[in-house]
């Protein structure tokens, strides 16, 4: 199968973007008692048209966004489209009793060419996704140096430049050193051939051996530590983001930005 064509700065010229955006957020009640976690604002927008912003800006031209919880809030409010960018809804009707896994399985049909998958509860500065989209290699994790209190999924990487195993929190045991790892920030570039015929097959016998409730990136971690899947690693550097998963995340991306993006 043929590779999307690149340009001279590494970016395929065509790519799309997958949002999973089927969460809830419970622990952001009551804020989301009428609206799903994505919509929650921060510095006065919902975290999803931060996302859809930068998507648009780094000339993505479609986006599916996979849905569940109260998603008609998100397609009343965005519609078809998000400025030049089209925009698609892949419904997760199982998003209250499955994890994310099932979320991006339900985006195969949608993944044509390399493609950003990108988490919805997150903000972060301007400019961020398109350095993300210009990267060289075939598959990329935006992550940044760990530090307390963060928590989840971290690559350890020897050299600083591509990943040597992905580990996420549930196997990280009392002897895990997480100094010197890489937090992974949720938002990656990948190749949409690896996806089609390497990710999304792995994805899809999980999912009917009933592995429902796990996150997608065991799956990448599995695939990583075969050594069939090379995945470089892109620190954040001058960008900030936050995850906001809570009331107390959500104080702090506000304090983080401080002011109108």
């Amino acid at each position: 199968m043929q590779h999307p064509a690149r340009s001279d700065d590494g970016a395929p010229d065509l790519m799309d973007a997958v949002i999973l955006a089927a969460g809830t957020g419970t622990r952001l009640r009551p804020l989301t008692d009428d609206r799903p976690k994505c919509m929650v604002s921060v510095l006065g927008k919902p975290m999803l048209e931060h996302a859809l912003g930068q998507l648009e800006a780094a000339g993505i031209e479609t986006t599916s966004l996979v849905t569940g919880y109260l998603s008609e809030v998100i397609e009343k409010t965005y519609g078809d489209r998000f400025g030049k960018m089209a925009l698609r809804y892949l419904p997760n009707p199982e998003y209250a009793t499955t994890n994310n896994i099932v979320s991006l399985l339900l985006a195969k049909d949608a993944i044509v060419t390399d493609t950003l998958l990108l988490e919805a509860d997150l903000v972060y500065d301007d400019g961020m996704i398109a350095e993300l989209a210009s990267h060289p290699a075939r598959n990329v994790a935006l992550v940044d140096r760990f530090a307390p209190p963060m928590d989840g999924t971290v690559i350890v990487s020897e050299d600083g430049t591509n990943a040597d195993r992905m580990v996420l929190k549930v196997d990280q045991g009392p002897d895990f050193v997480r100094e010197g790892t890489w937090k992974t920030v949720n938002l990656y570039k990948l190749s949409g051939e690896d996806l089609r015929e390497l990710v999304l097959p792995r994805i899809d016998a999980w999912v009917k051996a009933g592995r429902t409730q796990t996150y997608y990136e065991a799956v990448f971690a599995e695939l990583v530590a075969e050594g069939r899947w090379p995945m470089a690693i892109l620190p954040t550097g001058r960008f900030r983001w936050a995850e906001v998963d809570d009331v107390q995340d959500l104080a702090h991306a506000e304090k983080l930005f401080g002011f109108a993006k």
